[in-house]
């Protein structure tokens, strides 16, 4: 175990990194990371890039860990159309990803809408929460395989958006 200063590959500074194992293979992880580590500054403007260029989505699934609701989750460059998802409704907050029954991942956050238990009978309320969305910004709506797929899908039909059954 020893210390070492290594530079960014990006060429803004160094840093310090602790590393195990034999001369050889500290050797191999120091060049490793001289080539593709970037400083913390260039990986979020690199993530920020990533964000911009995927479309706004918004996915209609029923989350058993939100206390048995529909959401509307929003995916994507979300930041540019912050203000309009808000308008629309939406809140920012954390929610746990629908495959995690065991808990292992952190929860997520996205801007999302609750759809109310009552009205996921109403197509005419599911149509006006997803037009919202769609004037919003968000381009395409996915839905999940839940007994709310079949009716917000041709509300998604109707409405001419983008659907997709996930």
């Amino acid at each position: 175990m020893a210390k070492y200063t290594i530079s960014y590959a990006c060429g803004h500074g160094s840093y310090e990194e602790q590393l195990f194992g034999q001369g050889k293979e500290r050797e191999r992880r120091i060049e490793w990371l001289e080539r593709n580590k970037i400083c913390p500054e260039c990986y979020r403007a690199k993530m920020q890039a990533q964000a911009k260029s995927e479309i706004v989505t918004a996915e209609l699934i029923y989350n058993a860990f939100s206390g048995g609701a529909y959401l509307a989750i929003t995916k994507g460059d979300t930041y540019s159309i912050k203000e309009a998802l808000k308008a629309a409704g939406c809140k920012w907050g954390e929610y746990i990803p629908q495959g995690d029954i065991l808990g292992m991942s952190r929860p997520r956050k996205a801007w999302m809408i609750k759809i109310p238990d009552d009205i996921t009978d109403d197509a005419e309320a599911i149509t006006a929460i997803i037009r919202k969305l769609m004037d919003a910004g968000v381009q395409t709506v996915r839905v999940d395989n839940s007994p709310l797929a079949s009716m917000a899908m041709q509300v998604a039909r109707n409405l001419n958006a983008k659907k997709e059954v996930a």
